[in-house]
């Protein structure tokens, strides 16, 4: 009994050899994907990234949090802001992570603009 290779298909050629339409961006696409990780990991591992400490009062609930974080967030590299109760009352706890070795306790007062009056950055330097 013979097998017919040719069933199934418009123009006679083997299903597993058809290869269809969209075979080519697909592999193009997933290609892209796969250089585009590559690179993006090769300069996140190029850059230095430097955390600094610092202490500030006024944080009382989740907006003002908000309002800070995203402040601190236009400094220059910067990656990350967190906020986190102490001890002291009143007092949080400020951590920022950015790629800029010299950011100072002044830039991030001047970053806070008009909010700098609600807000007080008690202590700001780098760790490390």
């Amino acid at each position: 009994m013979k097998t017919n290779m040719k069933r199934n298909t418009k123009d006679g050629v083997n299903p597993g050899m058809n290869r269809g339409v969209y075979a080519m961006p697909i592999r193009l696409a997933i290609l892209l994907c796969v250089l585009t990780a590559l690179v993006m990991g090769t300069k996140a591992e190029d850059k230095t990234v430097y955390t600094y400490e610092g202490r500030i009062s006024g944080v009382f609930c989740s907006a003002c949090s908000t309002k800070v974080k995203t402040a601190l967030g236009k400094l220059p590299g910067v990656s990350s802001v967190k906020i986190t109760a102490t001890d002291e009352l009143g007092v949080q706890a400020l951590r920022v992570q950015s790629i800029s070795p010299e950011l100072t306790k002044e830039a991030a007062i001047s970053v806070l603009g008009e909010s700098a009056k609600e807000f007080a950055i008690h202590q700001f330097e780098r760790k490390g």
